[in-house]
């Protein structure tokens, strides 16, 4: 009889991995973004996909135009942010790992990343392929 119970049990969970995968695919299909917004979006609850925020993207709009221009390194960059109220969670200037990561992140520029595969995305993008 415990079996049984074992066997419904697992074949519960299969079922439940294999929908979630599904909606992971469909939302991926969709350009729906599946996780927290980056810095300079912010998730909408009506529509369940990110928008850029008002003043956030535009400071990484501005960030991207420095560093292309070649006035900051990612070490004066961090703190030109630090400036502009971009800190660490301590209230520090964020590391050069972090302004690296936000200068490489591709979906500010419309895509979603998944199991390191790039997806198109539908959402609205902060930043124009021409900069980069």
């Amino acid at each position: 009889m415990l079996q049984v119970a074992f066997g419904q049990s697992k074949y519960y969970s299969d079922n439940l991995v294999q929908n979630v995968k599904r909606g992971i695919r469909q939302k991926l299909r969709r350009g729906e973004w599946l996780t927290k917004a980056p810095f300079g979006y912010v998730n909408n609850p009506r529509t369940r996909q990110i928008e850029p925020h008002e003043v956030n993207a535009k400071i990484v709009q501005r960030a991207f135009e420095e560093y292309v221009k070649g006035t900051h390194g990612l070490v004066s960059l961090s703190q030109f942010l630090a400036d502009l109220g971009v800190t660490s969670s301590k209230g520090k200037p964020l590391a050069k790992c972090a302004v690296k990561h936000m200068l490489s992140n591709r979906a500010y520029l419309g895509f979603v990343r998944h199991n390191g595969e790039w997806f198109d995305g539908t959402f609205e993008p902060i930043i124009s392929p021409d900069i980069v």
